[in-house]
């Protein structure tokens, strides 16, 4: 019985937010930053990427989860080996699963033009690391971390941009909780369906 209640909530309550669907594979380019640099280095912010689908269920007001394989890079110094002649420099990139889901809303709903705000969170769960130098392997990075995200995005005709600002919740290093970073990214991609 209790089952049967709560398919009749989903068919009347729920479900007429999914009449439009859209499905809009994507790429993306951001630059990343972390707010306090990890112990003996320091950091600055290098291109990250993206490259998946996000769906977004509804009409005016809609909800938008997606999946993506994301690369955020840092650019590490060693300064803990400045004293022995010039520091050791790399490219680390951190290889996530990303998740995001937000709740939008079109500013502007018009044929052929859409104007969307949007907000939510995005969950990373980590899948490796492409450099493993200074001694860092995987194992010094979060298994999984979010951030909170704001984000404009526009439709003309089937091509969708979106332009978001993420600010990370939790601190990308294991040991270190203040490590937080924060993203800004640019999307592009296609509206289907």
């Amino acid at each position: 019985m209790k089952q049967v209640f709560l398919a009749t909530i989903f068919l009347f309550f729920v479900a007429p937010i999914f009449a439009q669907f859209d499905f809009c594979p994507k790429v993306s380019y951001g630059l990343t930053r972390l707010e306090i640099d990890p112990t003996d280095f320091e950091t600055a912010s290098r291109p990250s990427y993206s490259i998946g689908a996000d769906f977004r269920m509804g009409d005016r007001l809609y909800f938008n989860p997606g999946v993506f394989y994301h690369v955020m890079n840092y650019y590490l110094v060693d300064i803990s080996e400045t004293g022995f002649g010039n520091p050791v420099e790399d490219i680390v990139g951190v290889k996530c699963l990303k998740i995001p889901g937000y709740l939008g809303f079109k500013l502007v709903d018009g044929d052929n033009f859409r104007l969307r705000a949007y907000g939510g969170g995005t969950f990373y769960q980590r899948l490796g690391i492409n450099k493993e130098e200074f001694g860092l392997s995987k194992d010094v990075f979060q298994r999984r971390f979010w951030g909170a995200d704001a984000g404009l995005g526009f439709d003309i005709f089937f091509i969708t941009f979106d332009f978001r600002y993420e600010w990370g919740q939790a601190g990308i290093y294991k040991d270190l909780p203040e490590t937080k970073y924060t993203t800004f990214e640019v999307s592009a991609g296609l509206r289907l369906f």
